[in-house]
Formats: structure tokens, sequence, C-alpha cells
């Protein structure tokens, strides 16, 4: 396994250091001491927020200094200590799906649905090819949603499928779109991949807002993103951020614990009724 070039999940990683107590500078000086040479705060940050790769020959050492296993780090495993030989791969019902694209041939169904499915996980991911880029180590862009929440979509995301890369399995959606996925989210999916529905906000931009923000926790725990991901507004004093059932979030926590996102350009109704318009307009020409 450490032979073969891995990819750090960052959530994962921002998760492991924050369940250690260590702020990014703490970190950094951890890293330091134990590589004895200079890595600092900043190039911590570029690896948590995807501008940078983590170098391989670092990802041994952020293991040790975080407690956890290097596969739980690379998302080859779900158990903190564990490893890749150790998972339960999953079984799946592939009745509802066509026959599985080689991933060197991703780049021409642009533009089309697919699914994601990491063999080794059995972690699944729903997206639209997009376009390939011009880095030939990608086969592909698959650009899909985090979540959704009434007629708002949050999260969206990017996902870069590697040329050879050996966990992926990639999988065409059938016609038959219903038994896989309801047709609103469906909708909704292809307004994400057309408007990219929603920017990250900065703590800045936050309490400049006075418009509702949808809140989505860091944490990688599903119990606490369930219970606090949703719409979120400020209160009058502008240090909390509360929602519908009074649950409120620490403003200080926006980039921290949590990230807010702005409710997009226009909403999916209006969206809708912007296609029917067009609809309509072909229609009668």
């Amino acid at each position: 396994m450490k032979n073969k070039k891995r990819t750090v999940y960052t959530d994962r990683l921002i998760t492991a250091r924050e369940a250690k107590g260590y702020t990014q500078i703490q970190f950094a000086e951890k890293v330091r001491e134990y590589m004895g040479n200079k890595f600092s705060k900043g190039y911590l940050s570029s690896i948590e927020s995807n501008r940078r790769p983590l170098p391989q020959n670092y990802i041994e050492p952020f293991a040790k200094i975080l407690g956890v296993s290097e596969d739980y780090l690379c998302g080859l495993t779900s158990d903190k200590n564990g490893t890749a030989e150790d998972e339960v791969k999953p079984t799946f019902d592939w009745r509802d799906m066509t026959t599985e694209i080689e991933i060197s041939q991703l780049g021409k169904y642009e533009g089309q649905p697919v699914c994601i499915r990491r063999k080794d996980t059995g972690m699944q991911y729903w997206g639209i090819v997009m376009k390939v880029p011009e880095d030939q180590k990608y086969s592909a862009n698959v650009s899909g949603i985090g979540g959704v929440s009434g007629d708002r979509i949050y999260g969206v995301h990017t996902y870069g499928v590697l040329v050879g890369e050996p966990y992926v399995q990639i999988i065409a959606i059938t016609p038959n779109v219903e038994k896989l996925i309801s047709i609103s989210l469906w909708a909704r999916l292809y307004t994400a991949y057309e408007s990219m529905y929603q920017q990250q906000m900065t703590l800045r931009q936050v309490l400049n807002s006075e418009e509702t923000v949808f809140v989505r926790m860091r944490n990688a725990d599903p119990q606490i993103y369930s219970m606090y991901d949703g719409w979120y507004k400020l209160n009058e004093t502008k240090d909390f951020l509360v929602n519908e059932e009074g649950r409120m979030l620490p403003i200080n926590g926006c980039g921290i614990t949590y990230n807010c996102y702005s409710q997009g350009i226009d909403s999916y109704e209006d969206i809708k009724k912007k296609r029917r318009a067009e609809w309509q307009e072909k229609k009668s020409k």
C-alpha cells in the first residue's frame, strides 16, 4: 500500500487534528519537531483547504502525531486505527445501474450523470461529469452536491477522478432515474451543475449579511452534522447564529468548527420558472 500514491482526506485530517486539540500553529510545530525540517502553519492551511496536496512522505508522520492509521487518513477504512485490509467490503445491488465505466473513458460522459462508489469503503457520490481538466493525471472532474435542504443545495463540490485510481468504480445511471434518486433531487443536482448554487462565506460576509445562511459542520460525525446542518440567521447582537429550532452556534466558530454558505443566485423555484419560460418561448416559435 505504501508504494502506491495516496491522497489524504482533508476532512479527516481536520477532524483528527481538532480531536487532539491542536490549532494549525500547534500541529505545524509538532510536524516540525517530528520531521526536523521547516513546516509552516500556512503550508498546513493550504493542505487543509485543498490548495496543495500533502506530500507522500508526510502521511506517516501526520498519522502518528494524530494517533490514527494512515489508511484512515486516506479514506481507505472507516476505523480510525484500522487498515484497508480489515475493512468489511459492503455488497451492492447493481440492478438499477448500467455497465461499469472505464475511468480512462469517463471524459466521454461529459454533462451526464454518474454514480461514483469507492470499492474499498463503499462511499457513494452522485454527480455530473464536468470538463476533462488539462492535467492528464485526471480522467475527469465530477461535480455534485453535499446535500439538500428544502429547495436549496449546499456543499457543491468537485471530485477529481485520477487515471488508474484503483479504489474507484464509476457507474452510469440508467434512464430510470426515479429508481435511484427522486426527480426533485435530480433536478436540483442539475441546478447545482448549471449555476454552482452556493458559495462559501467568510466570517466578515456572514456578519454583514442580512440573509439566512446555510451551515455545514466540519465534523465528520453524522450525529453532529445531522443535528446542526441547516439554515441559520444572525441574532440581533451578531454573536450567534440561530436556526428555527432555537439551536445556537457561536459566530466565532465560522470557518473553524463549521462553514457558512450563501443562498445562491436564484432559488430552485426561480430557476424552474426560468426554464419553463424558455421552453414556452421555444415552443411558440
